[in-house]
């Protein structure tokens, strides 16, 4: 009535997408930074949905050395949206080992047993050393130290360096060296670069047994991805793939050869429901050349390869093997398992093949200090019987911390 003209503008916008701009680590401020900006790099500016948030969730929960204490959580502002995750420091680091001492023929002291240690993240860079020797008092001695250092400088780029010792009772010693330039397509997911030598020395100088002094080089390429589950107690290794080939030349005093080999290992953890599930693992290796020698061939057998064998006993230029078991979780810290493994062998060497079988049973049991793992295994080669005086026992105990 007073002429006074009010005037108002209302502006809708529909269906306006939020995307992710930031992933905030509560509880681990050391995690490492490389892999940090390499998750963040991967999601930043993704559209905000719950299945993004199940991929940030899933790819934290892949990294053995944290856990992640509850689900993500959102914040939403204005004109940003946060997502939090919530870390604690793991235990992935593990032990496994025991020394023992013996006399030989000559009354002398010989040290005899094994060490598996492997650390974790000890530099919060996400970093890996691993370390393993093995004796058995008589015919065999090994001595394996390697690291990976993923996302140097906070960049994709990584290295990675082995060198591996095996000796033969008084036959031969090698020693192999290996170091890889690698490109993190995620913490779990890397393709590698590499170079490959070897140098073996014939001790006896016996020629009977196709063994002499050689060098050997190789040019390199891999890829290795495994996946998993920090929150799975007894079976947190879900999936391992690893695919490496090598082309290159073995030198002697004699000759060069032309050589070149691939090796694949992959192994996955099926669950069928709470209580039965199915591990498989396939493992398989060939050496193409005109010619071999007994101490450049793949050596294999024992708790990690084909159960019911002594370790590294076997020898082939061309294996592949397949290990199975099936497993029953009877509580939530215990589970019991059968054993089928089966393998075919060629060995150019002693112009043999062979069908390797590997039959029987074990247990798993976590306890707050450690994982023990008992397998009763029995082996035969070419079909055949089986025969239970021939039966090995391997034994294993990892303490985590």
């Amino acid at each position: 009535s007073d002429g006074t003209l009010l005037k108002a503008s209302l502006k809708l916008e529909l269906n306006q997408k939020r995307v992710l701009n930031k992933i905030i680590i509560e509880g681990y401020d050391g995690f490492p930074k490389g892999i940090k900006k390499a998750i963040l790099k991967k999601f930043k500016q993704q559209e905000f949905n719950q299945n993004n948030v199940a991929k940030i969730y899933k790819d934290f929960n892949a990294l053995r050395f944290v856990v992640q204490k509850k689900y993500p959580e959102i914040l939403f502002k204005t004109d940003t949206t946060q997502v939090f995750v919530y870390l604690e420091k793991g235990k992935p680091n593990k032990f496994d080992g025991f020394v023992g001492f013996t006399n030989n023929n000559q009354n002398k002291l010989r040290f005899n047993g094994y060490l598996d240690l492997q650390l974790l993240n000890i530099l919060n860079s996400g970093e890996q050393l691993n370390l393993i020797w093995k004796n058995d008092g008589a015919q065999q001695s090994s001595f394996n130290i390697g690291t990976e250092i993923p996302y140097l400088f906070k960049s994709p780029i990584g290295i990675k360096a082995d060198l591996r010792i095996f000796k033969q009772d008084s036959t031969f010693q090698n020693t192999k060296t290996d170091f890889n330039l690698g490109y993190y397509l995620k913490y779990n997911s890397k393709l590698f670069l590499g170079y490959q030598s070897t140098s073996s020395v014939d001790i006896q100088k016996n020629m009977t047994l196709n063994v002499t002094d050689f060098n050997s080089a190789f040019i390199t390429t891999s890829y290795d991805y495994n996946y998993f589950k920090s929150n799975e107690t007894l079976f947190s290794e879900q999936s391992l793939v690893q695919l490496k080939i090598g082309t290159g030349n073995r030198t002697n005093e004699t000759s060069k050869t032309r050589q070149f080999f691939g090796q694949i290992i992959f192994s996955h953890h099926i669950n069928l429901n709470n209580k039965n599930s199915i591990y498989i693992k396939n493992e398989s290796f060939y050496l193409q050349s005109n010619s071999y020698l007994a101490n450049e061939l793949y050596r294999f057998g024992g708790i990690n390869s084909i159960r019911g064998f002594n370790e590294n006993s076997l020898q082939a230029n061309a294996y592949s093997g397949i290990i199975t078991e099936y497993r029953y979780k009877m509580a939530s810290n215990i589970y019991l398992k059968s054993i089928i493994d089966y393998a075919y062998v060629q060995d150019k060497t002693t112009n043999t093949n062979n069908r390797l079988l590997g039959l029987g049973f074990g247990f798993g049991l976590l306890s707050k200090s450690g994982l023990f793992h008992f397998i009763y295994a029995n082996g035969s080669q070419n079909q055949k019987s089986i025969k239970l005086s021939n039966a090995l026992v391997h034994v294993s105990f990892k303490a985590y911390f």
